[in-house]
C-alpha cells in the first residue's frame, strides 16, 4: 500500500511540476507591453472658443486592442474657474461624446476640460485635456450709443466682417450675414444709461482675479464701466471716483496708451491705475492733475504708449503735454521754447477743431482755426514744432463737423453736413483735397474703425464711419479705404456699407 501511495505521489508531483511550468510560461507572456487606451483627436483642436450657452461638442474616438467599447467608463471634468485646477472641478458628462451647453461665466482665460477614460476590465486609465474659452453672448463688434430723447442712451452691437474678426461661416471663407443686437444694455438691465454718450472705448482688465472685457463710456454728467461678458453695469457715475463728491462735467473719457484710462473732467485730467490679478473689486479715478490748464477733446495720444499726450490749450494759447507718465503732482509741461516754424508756446486766439497722431505715430497733428484761417499745426511726438500747413482753401472747411487723423497716413479726413473730404499733407509741397462722398442724410460725426481692445480688427484704420441722422433714423455708413489708396486720401465706394435702424447716434467704438 505504501508503494502504491509512493507511486501515485510521484505522478502527482510530476503533474504539479508540469502545471507550474505552464503558469510560468503564461506569466512570461503577460509581461509583454500592455496596449494603451488610444484617444484619437484627429480634426479636434485642443483649444476651443465658444459663446456662452452654446453647446460644446467633442467626440473623440476611443479604442484599445481587444477591448469592447462597452468596457470603457467615461468622465468629463471641467474646472469651476478658468485655469487648470482639477481639485476644483465638476463632472459635466459621463458619455463618450461630450455635448453640453456652456453655462459658466464667460472669461477671456481658458477653462480646462479633462476627458478621463477607464478600462473597466483592468482599471487602466488614460485622458486628455482641452482648453476652452467661453465667450460672452455679445462678442466683438461695433457698439453704437444712441438716444431717442437726448437724455438717456442705449447700446447696440453690430457684428459684421468690417467690425468682427473671422466673421465667416464655419469652415469657410464665406462672410456671415450681419447681426444686429439692438438695445443690448436695456434688454439686460431693464433701463437705459443716464446721459447722451460722447465717449466709448473697450479695455481688457482683471476683475476679481479674472481677465475680463469691459466697455467704458461717458456723457457730460455720467460715466460707466460695463462687463461685456453679460452687459451688466459694474460701476457708474461717482462710483468710478475715490472722491464720491466730485462734480461730473466730463469732456472726454479715453485711453492714453493701451492700458491707462484718463478722465477729462471740466478741462482737468485724472487717471486710474489698472487692476492686478490679485486685486478684488475695481480701482477708481484719483485726484486731478493740478495746474493752470484746460484740456479738450482735441488731444493727441499714442495707442500703445502712455506718454507725451499733447493738446492745445485755448485759454493759454499754447501747446502743453503730460510727459512720460501722468504724475498727479505735476502740472502739464509747456511743449517747447522753439519758435520755428511756429511758436508752440505763443499761439493766442486759436480754436482747436481736432487733433491726433499721424506719420506712423511720429507726428502730432492739430487743426486750429483763427478767424478765416485754418491750419494744420504739426509737432514731434515730444512737442517740438515741426511744420504748419495752411488749409484755409480746403472745401467748405468752415462748416466741418468732424475730423479724423489716421495714425499711418499723410492724410486728414473731415466731414461737413453732407460731404466727406480728405486733405493730403505730404512732407513737401502744398496740400491737396479730395471730395470723397456725398451723404443723402445729414452727417453728425465722422469716425474711423479702430481697435480699442486687445483683439485684432481687420479694418482697423482702414475704414471711415460717417454717422448720420435724418430726424427719424440714425445710420452708420462704412467707407472702406483701399490698400492701394493709403496715404492718397481715397475710399472705395463700391464696398460702401450702410447699417441703419438706430435712433440718434452719439458715439461708436469697437468692443470685445
Amino acid at each position: 500500500m505504501v508503494k502504491v501511495f509512493s507511486k501515485y505521489s510521484i505522478y502527482i508531483l510530476l503533474a504539479i511540476a508540469a502545471c507550474s511550468c505552464d503558469f510560468k510560461d503564461k506569466g512570461n507572456f503577460l509581461l509583454e507591453p500592455i496596449s494603451n487606451i488610444n484617444i484619437d483627436t484627429t480634426g479636434i483642436p485642443l483649444q476651443r472658443s465658444i459663446p456662452r450657452d452654446s453647446v460644446l461638442i467633442i467626440d473623440p474616438l476611443v479604442s484599445r486592442e481587444g477591448v469592447a467599447e462597452s468596457n470603457f467608463n467615461y468622465q468629463w471634468y471641467m474646472t469651476l474657474k478658468p485655469g487648470a485646477d482639477f481639485n476644483n472641478a465638476r463632472i459635466i458628462s459621463n458619455e463618450k461624446k461630450l455635448s453640453v451647453p456652456m453655462e459658466v461665466n464667460p472669461s477671456t482665460d481658458y477653462y480646462s476640460i479633462w476627458f478621463k477614460v477607464t478600462d473597466k476590465t483592468t482599471g487602466l486609465k488614460s485622458g486628455i485635456v482641452w482648453q476652452v474659452v467661453v465667450q460672452p453672448p455679445t462678442n466683438q463688434g461695433l457698439v453704437i450709443a444712441d438716444s431717442d430723447d437726448g437724455l438717456s442712451s442705449d447700446l447696440s452691437v453690430v457684428q459684421d466682417t468690417l467690425f468682427t474678426t473671422n466673421w465667416f461661416e464655419k469652415g469657410t471663407t464665406t462672410a456671415k450675414a450681419t447681426v444686429y443686437k439692438r438695445n443690448e444694455f436695456s434688454n439686460v438691465n431693464g433701463r437705459k444709461i443716464t446721459g447722451l454718450m460722447h465717449s466709448l472705448f473697450a479695455q481688457r482688465l482683471y476683475y476679481n482675479g479674472l481677465n475680463t472685457n469691459f466697455l467704458h463710456g461717458a456723457s457730460k454728467n455720467n460715466a460707466f464701466r460695463i462687463s461685456t461678458l453679460d452687459y451688466k453695469m459694474i460701476a457708474e457715475g461717482n462710483q468710478l471716483f475715490y472722491d464720491a463728491s466730485v462734480n461730473l462735467n466730463i469732456d472726454y473719457y479715453f485711453l492714453n496708451g493701451s492700458t491707462n484710462p484718463w478722465m477729462m473732467n471740466a478741462g482737468k485730467v485724472s487717471n486710474r491705475i489698472i487692476e492686478t490679478s490679485s486685486f478684488v473689486g475695481i480701482r477708481k479715478f484719483s485726484i486731478e492733475v493740478p495746474g493752470n490748464y484746460k484740456a479738450n477733446r482735441a488731444i493727441a495720444v499714442h495707442p500703445t504708449i502712455n506718454q507725451n499726450a499733447i493738446f492745445y490749450d485755448e485759454n493759454l494759447g499754447r501747446f502743453l503735454r503730460f510727459g512720460t507718465s501722468l504724475n498727479v503732482k505735476a502740472a502739464p509741461f509747456e511743449s517747447t521754447t522753439e519758435t520755428t516754424p511756429f511758436a508752440a508756446n505763443n499761439l493766442p486766439g486759436y480754436t482747436a477743431l481736432g487733433g491726433g497722431l499721424g506719420g506712423d505715430l511720429s507726428e502730432a497733428r492739430f487743426v486750429l482755426k483763427k478767424g478765416a484761417y485754418y491750419g494744420v499745426f504739426c509737432l514731434t511726438y515730444t512737442g517740438s514744432p515741426r511744420r504748419v500747413i495752411d488749409i484755409s482753401s480746403a472745401p467748405d472747411i468752415a462748416n466741418a463737423v468732424s475730423f479724423v487723423f489716421p495714425s499711418d497716413q499723410a492724410v486728414i479726413y473731415y466731414a461737413t453736413a453732407n460731404k466727406v473730404y480728405s486733405i493730403r499733407i505730404p512732407q513737401g509741397g502744398s496740400p491737396s483735397y479730395s471730395d470723397l462722398y456725398t451723404s443723402p442724410d445729414p452727417i453728425t460725426m465722422l469716425e474711423m474703425v479702430r481697435r480699442s481692445g486687445t483683439l485684432d480688427v481687420t479694418y482697423s484704420e482702414r475704414c471711415l464711419l460717417a454717422v448720420t441722422y435724418n430726424g427719424s433714423e440714425g445710420k452708420v455708413t462704412a467707407l472702406p479705404i483701399p490698400a492701394d489708396g493709403l496715404g492718397l486720401g481715397t475710399i472705395d465706394l463700391t464696398r460702401k456699407a450702410i447699417f441703419g435702424g438706430f435712433k440718434k447716434i452719439s458715439a461708436v467704438a469697437i468692443q470685445e
